[in-house]
């Protein structure tokens, strides 16, 4: 949702010229989508177990995360977003057929 907010964004600043819009896409969304990829790559041996003593004790992991603080400690940065959406003002556009 959000690649798709702002690559309508700025093809509608760029007047529908992609070559502009894609640069300006890029741009905004590198550090987010970089910060991301290193988030899955971190946790990606969690998803796919292969012994049952791995599944319990990510389990026991997950119940742990509801305890306050924890979760913030245990996941990090990766998994929060900070990105700032820029304004495209998109609240004001008019969709044919949409009232």
């Amino acid at each position: 949702m959000v690649a798709a907010y702002v690559l309508g964004g700025e093809l509608k600043r760029a007047n529908g010229d992609h070559r502009v819009a894609f640069v300006r896409y890029e741009r905004v969304l590198r550090d987010y989508i970089a910060l991301k990829q290193q988030g899955a790559e971190r946790f990606a041996g969690a998803i796919a177990l292969k012994t049952w003593f791995g599944l319990w004790f990510r389990s026991m992991i997950v119940h742990t995360m509801r305890i306050p603080g924890i979760a913030k400690l245990a996941i990090g940065r990766e998994m929060i977003d900070r990105l700032m959406l820029p304004d495209y003002g998109f609240s004001d556009a008019k969709v044919e057929g949409v009232t």
